[in-house]
């Protein structure tokens, strides 16, 4: 008689399987996703079709997102924290992939299909009032960036306190990351107060540490989109 096979393996499964269909990772590492996904499927009695359940489906989908923010100015890296801060306080994990000015700065989101969309559409909102308020060369606005999006992350955290991310959930998203990524750093941040023209906000001073794809780099880069959705 089968026995149904213990969470974490059905979180590698799913991971690897997410991973095998990822467009932009390397080939050898979608080779490496698709037969690790099969022999787990062949020594634990996983079926396809739970296979594909533990993937999910529609707005619960596991879903790998490679996104380019605007290096405009150099400050691509500020602009990539601030869309990780809203992915990971709506339950996402993002990584950084850097890339020189003016070239787009990488950012890939790991999530369910519905939090990275979230995570996107409203981070492009607010920069875009970000960058009608104030110039693209003032000094401030790299800690505006910064020091904001930390700060809406943190209002984000506050409001889904009470449905606080499940631990099963958390499970997949790292079987994910460590799918995805099998080689990451970490990048240390101290976000700063900053002082806005309009109003002073105090961003978060604990130490942030953020994923940084080690293997990256910014010549192996193939951004899809130019224009950049983030500007």
């Amino acid at each position: 008689m089968p026995t149904t096979p213990a969470p974490h393996v059905i979180d590698h499964v799913a991971a690897h399987l997410t991973v095998a269909t990822d467009p932009t990772a390397p080939t050898e590492l979608r080779e490496a996703a698709r037969r690790t996904a099969a022999d787990l499927m062949s020594r634990h009695d996983i079926t396809p079709a739970a296979a594909r359940a533990a993937c999910g489906t529609g707005h619960s989908r596991l879903t790998i997102d490679s996104h380019p923010v605007s290096g405009t100015g150099g400050h691509g890296q500020a602009r990539a924290s601030f869309l990780i801060s809203i992915a990971t306080a709506l339950g996402c994990k993002g990584v950084h992939q850097p890339a020189p000015a003016p070239e787009p700065y990488g950012v890939v989101l790991l999530g369910q299909a519905a939090e990275v969309r979230a995570a996107r559409r409203l981070t492009r909102g607010i920069f875009a009032r970000i960058h009608s308020a104030i110039a693209p060369d003032d000094p401030q606005l790299p800690d505006l960036i910064g020091g904001y999006g930390h700060t809406v992350a943190a209002a984000i955290a506050r409001h889904y306190e009470s449905s606080e991310l499940h631990a099963g959930h958390r499970a997949r998203l790292d079987a994910l990351l460590t799918a995805r990524f099998p080689r990451l750093a970490t990048l240390t941040v101290e976000p700063r107060a900053y002082d806005p023209t309009a109003r002073r906000a105090a961003a978060d001073r604990d130490v942030v540490h953020e994923l940084i794809d080690a293997s990256h780099t910014p010549t192996s880069a193939e951004h899809s989109d130019p224009a950049t959705d983030n500007q």
